[in-house]
């Protein structure tokens, strides 16, 4: 990703492929990216150990000391939250676009999930569900867990965040979660 990086901005292997490129898999819409870059002043800012794959995909790393996480990567719970540490933000227009994806966590219900992210917009700390998915059953290759959901979709509360340029139900990139297999 041609952006900014507040860290440094080390392009991600294919993740699972080694110890810390465990994690949520997105490139969030990757027309939505391609604008931001595309503008004079656009700039994608990321945090908090995010990595960026040569595809453009972000790498959200599992954040193992989260207290909705407490078995770490354990995929086939049923009703689990995965929680990922990390930030980016994807500015342009001197400001005026600002959309931030921030300490996403995925939340499981079956084959259905969500995934939600800092609420730009609460003083408390609250969160947003920015999408939702349907999931594939857990694959496990050369002991790496891997989890897909293609059908990600933006839902009415994320609408806002993307400054309402996109009507809820819009199709988003598919995500993934690479983790080693316990």
């Amino acid at each position: 990703m041609n952006g900014s990086s507040d860290e440094a901005g080390a392009e991600a292997p294919a993740a699972g492929t080694g110890p810390g490129h465990f994690g949520l898999i997105w490139a969030v819409k990757p027309s939505f990216v391609s604008y931001v870059l595309r503008m004079s002043d656009g700039k994608v800012y990321i945090t908090g150990g995010v990595k960026v794959s040569k595809d453009n995909e972000l790498l959200f790393p599992f954040d193992e000391e989260a207290a909705e996480n407490p078995s770490g990567t354990d995929l086939d719970a049923p009703g689990a939250t995965f929680s990922f540490r990390g930030n980016v933000a994807f500015q342009a227009h001197f400001g005026m676009l600002d959309v931030r994806i921030n300490r996403p966590q995925l939340h499981l219900r079956g084959a259905d999930g969500e995934l939600t992210v800092m609420d730009p917009e609460s003083a408390e700390g609250g969160r947003l569900t920015l999408v939702t998915f349907s999931a594939t059953a857990p694959r496990v290759e050369d002991g790496v867990q891997y989890w897909t959901a293609d059908d990600v979709r933006l839902t009415a509360a994320g609408v806002p965040l993307f400054g309402d340029v996109y009507p809820a139900d819009e199709p988003f990139a598919p995500l993934m979660i690479a983790a080693p297999r316990r």
